[in-house]
């Protein structure tokens, strides 16, 4: 994909003909590299997003994971912050606390977890598929301005 340079003081002052004609833009091709700048930032925007959403749904992963091995007895490593854990065995593997927000903890069977990651991991399928057809639209506009302006 061409990227499309042009001096800053052209895009400060977009009435200014004199800066244009100089540059050899017209209104219409200022108007295009803007609109680029524009669909770049939010191109950058979304790719943030997705790896974002991303790490959510490697955590529900790892998350499901550890759900499967509470199963079965057996030692923990338990976070105790900075890095430290200790080691430790879980009194009852029965239910487990899920954050709901605002530090409220409820209790919810390991049935219940796996039921809620399922959905979350659907949401999060959802959304990735939402932000690549946005992000899809954003590249084909770009490459539209791109063509246009090598002509």
């Amino acid at each position: 994909m061409a990227e499309i340079k042009v001096p800053r003081k052209m895009l400060k002052n977009e009435k200014d003909e004199e800066s244009r004609e100089a540059a050899g833009l017209s209104g219409d091709a200022q108007n295009d590299v803007i609109l680029y700048q524009l669909l770049h930032r939010q191109l950058n925007q979304l790719t943030a997003e997705a790896q974002s959403v991303e790490h959510k749904s490697i955590e529900a992963t790892a998350t499901k994971q550890s759900l499967k091995e509470l199963r079965a007895p057996n030692d923990l490593l338990m976070p105790i912050g900075s890095g430290c854990y200790v080691h430790g065995k879980f009194s009852d593997a029965t239910q487990v606390l899920v954050d709901i927000g605002a530090g409220i903890l409820l209790p919810k069977s390991i049935t219940d977890v796996e039921s809620f990651l399922a959905d979350r991991e659907a949401e999060i399928l959802k959304l990735k598929s939402e932000l690549q057809a946005d992000a899809t639209k954003i590249v084909n506009e770009m490459n539209r301005i791109a063509t246009k302006a090598k002509r």
